[in-house]
């Protein structure tokens, strides 16, 4: 017998590879595009996504981009997608005039996973685009004459912190004539605010009373509890909104720098005026140090938070304070700088450590080894600090602007859960960390190896795994005023399940949410609407819980939401 040959076993091996039965089978789909009505769409762009291998629920590291197949409607509105690899899809549909949709199995409903896993071939695919609501109109000046390069925003009511804010939606300018025309709108409600454009610091020093065009609001108020909402229908288009830009006294915001801090501040070290209640659509006052004296020129009546951050290390100390600009000018104010407040501690595990788990990719941009190590971030509305623990679990967070902040611990080790986090005496589980004293002092963290977890699935009204729906979990009841309230989101993968771990012991409930502002999840006034409707689960040191969440309809989540202040 001769011997084989190197080139021999690779060509083999080649035609084996090769032999019918052994290679993938690869799969199809077709289908068509319609509109609402029923007509066939042309010119519509399908998009098909595949779901990337092992994608985890809300909290997991980002995967990377899956790949994606592109497909054309053609006159009869019909589209198909060849010779596809093995996997799970989603379907999307892009068309000029038409909202972005995508493919779910029931009108409403979550969106669904087209399965390809082996190869078969899916037809009378249907997806239904809706056609996109515009709102046009005109902006003019006290006059009515028409107020060109004009910025106009939509704005809608979301939940921010736990509480219901005008949050910006899409926006517009106004051409030569003062007219705008807003597309790409879903059917709702809109605010329309036109903002004046921002003036910034000039030579020239404007002596005596000033007026300043302000952020107005349709149908030409300046606060926004008086804004009128423009409701649009899908497809609709609503024109003839007109504002008449309002005019206000503005005033100056004069003072100096004090304090020892006061001395290293840099010549152009910025501060801020940001309004302290109200949604911020319009442009902020700004100023810059001169020879440790600040100017803020035009600044409309309202109460505002004054705050100078450091830009760089040894800049300087910082600085914040709540002012009122009433119905004059304010003079000979005096913002005091110290060395910004400095937190120090550490992390501890109590009892054996849990075994290191994979890392989690590492993600462009992400400084490296920051899944390594939990990181201690305390936040406020405004802004947060972060402090990665050392090897031997200390850290520190160094300029600390005064304020109230929340602490977290981010991200925890797997299994672990926050026993403890004390602040001298201070409780910082029952209780925000208070820093408006400016003082600083020690953080300790204790961390516990016996966390559970609760997994579980979500089915929609046809019965099918409900995908990408949010899901939330939370202790019962609204909490005490001091207590920081405890609740958790997540969102179901492409089978409808979703996991929640690093749980501390507890009672909790979960419930699902068809259609939802995630925001409005975290309301503990809204949540105990469906407290009686959620999943009540108790869970114990080292438990494992897997339960069916229940999926709350969008009309029941509009009616509570309608019923919040």
């Amino acid at each position: 017998m001769r011997n084989v040959s190197l080139l021999e076993l690779i060509l083999a091996a080649i035609c084996a590879a090769q032999t019918p039965g052994t290679a993938q089978q690869r799969g199809s789909l077709s289908g068509t595009v319609t509109g609402v009505a029923g007509e066939p769409l042309k010119s519509a762009t399908l998009t098909l996504r595949a779901q990337q291998p092992g994608t985890q629920s809300a909290g997991a590291g980002l995967p990377s981009q899956p790949p994606a197949y592109a497909a054309s409607s053609d006159t009869a509105g019909n589209f198909a997608f060849e010779d596809l690899p093995p996997g799970r899809y989603n379907l999307s549909s892009e068309r000029a005039g038409y909202l972005r949709a995508n493919y779910t199995a029931s009108s409403n409903g979550p969106i669904t996973v087209l399965d390809l896993t082996s190869g078969q071939t899916l037809t009378g695919i249907a997806i239904k685009m809706t056609p996109q609501a515009v709102i046009s109109g005109k902006i003019t000046d006290e006059n009515g004459d028409p107020c060109p390069n004009v910025n106009v925003q939509l704005a809608r009511w979301a939940y921010v912190g736990g509480q219901k804010r005008l949050q910006p939606s899409n926006g517009g300018q106004t051409n030569a004539e003062g007219v705008f025309a807003i597309g790409n709108l879903a059917a709702g409600s809109y605010y329309i605010s036109a903002i004046a454009q921002p003036v910034g610091q000039r030579d020239a020093i404007e002596k005596g009373p000033q007026e300043i065009y302000v952020t107005t609001y349709y149908p030409g108020v300046i606060e926004p509890s008086g804004a009128i909402a423009v409701q649009v229908t899908a497809g609709a288009v609503v024109r003839g909104a007109e504002i008449r830009m309002r005019k206000s006294r503005a005033f100056r915001v004069q003072g100096k720098l004090a304090g020892p801090a006061a001395e290293t501040a840099s010549s152009n070290r910025p501060l801020r005026l940001i309004p302290k209640d109200g949604p911020n659509l319009g442009p902020q006052p700004f100023a810059t140090v001169r020879d440790g004296s600040f100017d803020f020129e035009r600044v409309s009546p309202g109460v505002y938070i004054l705050e100078a951050m450091q830009s760089r290390p040894g800049e300087g100390g910082v600085g914040r304070q709540v002012i009122t600009v009433g119905n004059a000018d304010v003079d000979d104010l005096v913002l005091s700088l110290a060395p910004g407040a400095e937190i120090t501690g550490t992390i501890s595990t109590e009892g054996p450590v849990p075994p290191p788990q994979p890392q989690q990719p590492q993600q462009p941009g992400t400084p490296p080894g920051f899944n390594a190590r939990p990181s201690v971030v305390i936040t406020m509305d405004n802004g947060a600090s972060r402090a990665q623990t050392n090897d031997d679990g200390t850290f520190a967070i160094h300029n600390i602007i005064p304020g109230v902040y929340r602490v977290q611990v981010q991200p925890l080790p797997p299994g672990t859960y926050i026993k403890s986090i004390r602040f001298g005496s201070l409780d910082l589980l029952k209780t925000p960390l208070d820093l408006t004293s400016g003082s600083g002092g020690t953080l300790n963290v204790v961390l516990s190896p016996n966390a559970g977890d609760i997994s579980g699935i979500v089915h929609g009204t046809d019965g099918m795994p409900a995908v990408s729906v949010l899901v939330s979990l939370w202790t019962p009841g609204v909490p005490a005023e001091e207590i920081t309230d405890f609740t958790r989101t997540a969102q179901t993968d492409a089978n409808g399940q979703f996991k929640f771990a690093s749980l501390p012991p507890g009672d909790y409930r979960i419930a699902a949410w068809e259609q939802i502002d995630p925001g409005l999840s975290t309301i503990p006034d809204f949540r105990i609407k469906f407290e009686s409707s959620a999943a009540a689960v108790k869970l114990n040191e080292n438990g494992h819980e897997n339960i069916e969440a229940p999926l709350i309809g969008h009309e029941a989540i509009e009616a509570e939401a309608a019923k919040l202040q």
